[in-house]
């Protein structure tokens, strides 16, 4: 009977044993339900947060612009115009980019200026190429140094009355080098205008009107340009290239002197910096 006890007691030890091998499945799996049963929960939760930033983004957000065919388009045109048309600043300022760029709009048509004022070729339309692309970038970072000058319109006018001499300057030279150092600062000049432009477009216009105003100036400096390339050609053929430089700038300079006289407004305007 002790060797009965005994073998009791192991098999006892060796039931115990397996009961324990049989519970640990079962304790792994329970855990295994748990886990699987806690994910819903935690997507459920994930879509309430979500749903919660939508509305409350949808709370704050400025109502949609309702849209409603070919009419609605056209009416919304117009009166960005009229709204134009009445800004204090923008008719000067449109008037005076106008006034300048139909006269001298010179950069389409770089072989020409190579031909007729340096006798050159694909090297000098190169140079001239080259020399405008890098004004226009370096005026445009030095525009950014100019930001904190609150006299946006005086700005405009300064740089616009700068190109205009400048512009007399190309008619002038005499090497490639020299119309190379002019062409850059031709293109300097006009960056820091368009910089100033875009500006006080956007600082001056309410929101609703903002994308408006913007199409317009857009609108009219396209069309400067292409007038400009049309200026340009037809009279450097018939006057000469140098002639008709010179007398872009002294346009250049009336337009200038004009619309800063008779236009208030732009020489009194004045950021609000913060």
């Amino acid at each position: 009977r002790g060797g009965l006890r005994i073998r009791g007691r192991r098999a006892g030890l060796d039931t115990d044993g397996g009961n324990g091998d049989r519970r640990q499945p079962d304790a792994a799996q329970l855990a295994k339900r748990e886990s699987v049963d806690l994910a819903p929960i935690d997507r459920r939760a994930g879509l309430a947060i979500d749903e919660l930033e939508i509305r409350a983004r949808q709370a704050h957000a400025p109502p949609p612009v309702e849209i409603q065919g070919d009419e609605s388009v056209i009416h919304s045109t117009i009166e960005g115009f009229h709204y134009v048309r009445k800004h204090p600043i923008l008719p000067g300022l449109f008037a005076l980019d106008w006034g300048i760029t139909v006269v001298s709009f010179y950069r389409e048509i770089l072989p020409v200026l190579a031909v007729g004022l340096f006798a050159g070729g694909a090297f000098a339309t190169g140079m001239l190429g080259w020399s405008s692309s890098l004004g226009a970038l370096l005026g445009s970072v030095f525009a950014l140094s100019l930001a904190k000058i609150r006299a946006k319109g005086w700005l405009v006018l300064v740089a616009t009355f700068v190109y205009a001499v400048l512009l007399i300057g190309l008619g002038a030279a005499q090497w490639l080098w020299m119309g190379a150092l002019f062409v850059g600062l031709l293109a300097a000049a006009d960056s820091i205008t368009v910089v100033a432009r875009q500006t006080t477009v956007q600082l001056t216009t309410p929101d609703h009107m903002r994308g408006r105003a913007f199409a317009f100036m857009v609108l009219a400096a396209q069309t400067a340009n292409n007038l400009g390339i049309l200026w340009i050609g037809f009279f450097s053929e018939r006057l000469g290239v140098d002639t008709t430089m010179y007398l872009g700038g002294a346009l250049a300079l009336l337009a200038t002197a004009i619309i800063g006289l008779i236009n208030r407004p732009i020489r009194e305007y004045r950021q609000n910096i913060e």
